[in-house]
């Protein structure tokens, strides 16, 4: 009995997607997205980002336009939608092409999001990103 009331105390405070509105990352997060150093993302390189996030086309669902910092200016990289996600604890989004299919996850704490980009089926992390919300400036719509 005691195993049953730490697991159902467990799963109240881990929260669900009620706990986490589309408004928890709506706004303006400024950042860094870090690459994992190893061969097989050489490629990748370390970045200063921008993300402007909005309220997606359906209820529960986040708008995110990314932009990496090059030379002082923004450069729009992608937009994803992102959806929370129970079993991962985080916003997640997918992206793929002919060439790559990633995840990527985003774990609010509070005014900071914890990322990771996971290239998939392997579940290697490609980035990290760290970015926190921005109050100083009004985002765009």
């Amino acid at each position: 009995m005691t195993g049953l009331l730490l697991l159902a105390s467990f799963l109240y405070t881990q929260g669900s997607a009620q706990d986490h509105p589309a408004s928890e990352l709506v706004g303006r997060w400024r950042g860094t997205s870090v690459c994992t150093k190893a061969d097989w993302n050489s490629a990748c390189h370390d970045e200063t980002v921008v993300y402007e996030c909005s309220q997606g086309a359906a209820p529960g669902q986040v708008l995110l336009r990314a932009f990496k910092i090059v030379q002082g200016k923004p450069e729009f990289m992608g937009d994803l939608t992102f959806s929370w996600d129970d079993r991962l604890r985080a916003w997640v989004a997918s992206f793929a092409n002919e060439r790559v299919h990633l995840r990527v996850t985003l774990e609010p704490k509070g005014d900071t999001l914890e990322g990771r980009m996971v290239l998939l089926p392997e579940m290697r992390v490609g980035r990290q990103m760290h970015v926190t919300r921005d109050r100083t400036t009004p985002t765009q719509r």
